[in-house]
């Protein structure tokens, strides 16, 4: 074999069980699977549904087919950045990146979804003797075991032992051992769960991450305020769980995220285009004048809301994130409706949008009522189309019982 014809059996890639393995730059296969998620993406974009229903299409129709087939490689960080905050969408464009990532990252960023499966996929397959010695803990490129193991140290994993992680920001160890159990059934649940338990450690290593990144970079004025005045800003994985598990709409996740823009906030710049007066005084309206210091803001709603709640910690106060005991339930959702209401307040005075939302809120009553009337018309429809089925199955009977006297009624038309 000359030279001339190594380029037949030598290539840049290869194709292992629909996955690429080889060359460092992604495939065409691979290149056409971002192309896929993006087109995915932006249709879902487009839908007239609530953001959570949005996010949940995103998550089946458009991550389904990103996700898939990245066991040797990855794309690089960038690209899967990106396509997180294609996935999260325009609503939040504002918000803070890390902070986005820590309340909807751990289930729409690519990497995240990508180390789960493929954690998965390798603890399932060392559960069998024969695929032991293709998943071992090995150092080469191009090796799925070796692309675990490096996207396992990138969220902070440390390695204790050959297939064994401890992460010392959660004081977490996974351990990818072998299940026993006494039934074959028995096993399958057991596996199911700690896979269930390993991909949610994981995502938290992801959301701890991005905490500590916001709190250790951000040179945002509040921040350096909060650690100012001694503001704890450990990892508070009970509060982010309950944020996570309140949060019912765009004005929520828009508090949560800091992607609200407080009147005062404008009030540095040269041509203001919105106004940076408080929404019930004369004062320019900074976060905790509005918020949490104007009485007059107070007064304005008492009688439709109630008497304000008072809140002292600092990361409540700025972000609505809740304290997340079980003895502040009432006063963390209190909290957080007192800063939607003023939210929307501050929003229809700044964009004029009650008209909108009005015009919004007819459409959407039209619809329903267009939908119910469809419902109702198609299930007339169908009650005159099974009438009409039964007739004529009722006249075949009576033919075929004039010619054939021992056919029965409940023989013919079965246990109707």
């Amino acid at each position: 074999m000359g030279l001339e014809e190594w380029h037949k059996f030598v290539v840049p890639e290869a194709e292992v069980l629909g996955t690429t393995i080889g060359n460092t730059a992604l495939s065409d296969k691979e290149k056409k699977r971002l192309a896929k998620f993006e087109e995915r993406v932006s249709i879902c974009e487009k839908l007239q549904v609530c953001r959570n229903k949005q996010v949940s299409y995103k998550r089946v129709i458009a991550m389904s087919a990103l996700a898939y087939g990245w066991v040797f490689r990855h794309p690089t960080k960038a690209i899967m950045d990106k396509a997180a905050m294609q996935m999260m969408g325009q609503i939040l464009r504002r918000g803070n990146k890390h902070f986005k990532f820590v309340m909807e990252g751990g289930a729409l960023h690519p990497w995240v979804v990508t180390t789960c499966r493929l954690y998965n996929l390798t603890m399932g397959a060392r559960q069998k003797a024969s695929e032991q010695q293709n998943f071992e803990w090995v150092q080469s490129a191009q090796h799925s075991v070796w692309h675990l193991r490096r996207q396992m140290r990138d969220l902070g994993w440390k390695e204790s032992a050959p297939f064994k992680w401890h992460h010392d920001g959660l004081n977490k160890t996974l351990d990818m051992t072998k299940v026993c159990a006494d039934s074959a059934l028995q096993r399958l649940k057991k596996l199911k769960s700690l896979k269930c338990e390993a991909s949610h450690w994981i995502r938290e290593a992801f959301r701890y991450q991005q905490w500590r990144r916001f709190w250790d970079k951000s040179r945002r004025h509040e921040v350096i305020d909060m650690k100012a005045k001694g503001c704890n800003t450990q990892y508070p994985s009970e509060r982010l769980k309950r944020a996570r598990l309140m949060v019912d709409d765009g004005v929520a996740m828009s508090i949560f995220v800091g992607a609200f823009r407080s009147p005062g906030n404008f009030s540095k710049q040269e041509q203001q285009k919105f106004t940076v007066k408080c929404i019930a005084c004369n004062e320019i309206g900074y976060h905790d004048h509005i918020f949490w210091d104007c009485p007059a803001v107070r007064e304005k709603f008492k009688e439709d809301f109630g008497d304000a709640p008072k809140c002292s910690d600092l990361i409540q106060r700025r972000y609505g994130i809740p304290l997340g005991t079980k003895e502040s339930w009432d006063h963390d959702v209190l909290v957080l409706n007192w800063m939607k209401l003023i939210v929307a307040e501050v929003w229809a005075k700044r964009y004029g949008n009650d008209e909108h939302r009005r015009r919004i809120q007819t459409a959407v009553c039209k619809r329903r009522r267009l939908s119910t009337e469809q419902a109702q018309q198609d299930a007339v429809a169908q009650a005159d189309e099974d009438q009409q089925r039964w007739l004529e199955r009722l006249a075949a009977y009576e033919d075929v019982n004039e010619s054939d006297g021992d056919a029965s009624f409940d023989e013919y038309f079965g246990n109707e």
